[in-house]
């Protein structure tokens, strides 16, 4: 059997081939959209197919938070997208599991009324380690009176290693690749942000409860 760094290494590998050309699907819409029939946009395949998991052959739960504290409980379908939420804050997860083990996660964070997202994707081994992590954070004033921004990072962590990171990029609202804009202080360390790798083993925890 591989050891996780072995398997760490070929994701890299994998992902990096990809992550060029499979950036689009950039906002939690575009992924709504597609959820909602079953399909994936271009960078989860991407990502999954690294990963080594299969939707089809995947059990799939879903999470889903109304508050501003992020507070994820287990229901049964993906849902009605932005008309679920009851304020201004909306948390959706999908988790597919094999053989009983979480192997892949995507969460997506929006908080609407500043028009700030965030979308983090998790490939786990059979332990629940965390081998890479994926991190889009998007800013579209919701006024049109500043500019955007969507910045895109993908981390692996090899073993007991300190953390990789292989890509930190700007895109376009085409998921190219661009240079990166002048931004303020503020919303530099807002586009760099992003989810401890330990949010994808409580969020297994807490969506895993049926109540």
């Amino acid at each position: 059997m591989p050891r996780r760094n072995d398997i760490a290494k070929i994701l890299v590998i994998g992902l990096l081939a990809i992550s060029v050309s499979m950036t689009a699907q950039i906002s939690f819409d575009e992924h709504f959209a597609l959820a909602k029939q079953g399909k994936l946009g271009a960078r989860e395949a991407a990502f999954t197919k690294n990963c080594g998991v299969d939707r089809a052959s995947s059990t799939v739960t879903y999470g889903r938070s109304l508050d501003e504290n992020w507070t994820f409980k287990r229901v049964s379908s993906v849902g009605n997208g932005r008309d679920d939420a009851e304020m201004d804050f909306l948390g959706n997860v999908e988790i597919w599991s094999v053989d009983g083990k979480a192997r892949f996660l995507n969460v997506w964070f929006l908080i609407m009324d500043t028009g700030n997202s965030s979308n983090e994707m998790f490939c786990l081994d059979d332990n629940g380690h965390v081998l890479t992590q994926e991190s889009l954070n998007v800013y579209e004033p919701v006024d049109g009176s500043n500019v955007g921004w969507r910045r895109l990072r993908l981390v692996s962590f090899p073993g007991t290693a300190k953390a990789r990171v292989l890509r930190s990029v700007f895109l376009n609202d085409a998921g190219a690749q661009i240079s990166a804009p002048k931004l303020s202080k503020e919303d530099l360390g807002e586009s760099n942000g992003h989810s401890s790798p330990d949010l994808a083993q409580d969020l297994v925890a807490k969506v895993s409860r049926r109540k």
